[in-house]
C-alpha cells in the first residue's frame, strides 16, 4: 500500500513503484490517500500462502541489492538437505539475523523423502512442511532470501553446512 500518494509527482510514485517491484515484482500494489482502502482487499488475502512458495521465477539465482541496502539473494545447489541441520540452521539464522530478513522461501531436498520440502518465512517466524513428489522434477534446492544487508556468500557458506 503507498499513501500520502496525493502528496508526490506522478514521476516520483513511478519511482516508488519502481524500487517496490525490485524488492517484490509480484505485490499488489495499492495507491492511497490518508490511508483509506477497503479492508478486504488488503487482509486475509493469503499473502504468505506457502502454495506461494513454489512459484518458480523467484528462484532464478541472483543477488540484487537496492539503495536503501534491502536486497535479495537466491541460492540452488544440488545434494541433500538434512532436516535436522536445517532446522538449526534457520533457528541460529532467525536468531542471528532475523530482523535483517524479511521475508524466506524454498524447496529444498530432503535426505530419505522422496517429496519436496517448502518453507517460507517472515522476519523470525517460519514454517515449513512436506510437499508432493519431486515426480518429474529434478531434486534440488533453492532458497531465497528478501532482506537488509545481506551477505550471499556467508549465507551460502553457513546453508551448507546443512547438507547431509
Amino acid at each position: 500500500m503507498l499513501n500520502k500518494v496525493d502528496l508526490v509527482s506522478k514521476n516520483e510514485l513511478r519511482d516508488l513503484e519502481k524500487k517496490v517491484r525490485q524488492i517484490n515484482p509480484t505485490a499488489k500494489i495499492f495507491h492511497t490517500s490518508h490511508a483509506k482502502i477497503d479492508l478486504d482487499q488488503i487482509l486475509n488475502i493469503g499473502g504468505f500462502n506457502l502454495k506461494n512458495v513454489l512459484d518458480e521465477k523467484t528462484f532464478i539465482p541472483h543477488h540484487h541489492e537496492s539503495e536503501q541496502g534491502i536486497s535479495s539473494v537466491s541460492l540452488n545447489f544440488p545434494g541433500f538437505i538434512d532436516p535436522n541441520r536445517l532446522n538449526h540452521w534457520l533457528q541460529m539464522l532467525f536468531l542471528t539475523e532475523g530482523m535483517n530478513i524479511f521475508r524466506g522461501k524454498g524447496i529444498l531436498n530432503v535426505k530419505n523423502s522422496t517429496n519436496r520440502y517448502i518453507f517460507q518465512s517472515v522476519y523470525m517466524m517460519f514454517e515449513g512442511r512436506f510437499d508432493k513428489l519431486w515426480e518429474n522434477n529434478t531434486p534440488e534446492n533453492k532458497l531465497v532470501f528478501i532482506g537488509q544487508n545481506l551477505d550471499a556468500s556467508r549465507l551460502e557458506a553457513s546453508l551448507k553446512t546443512a547438507l547431509a
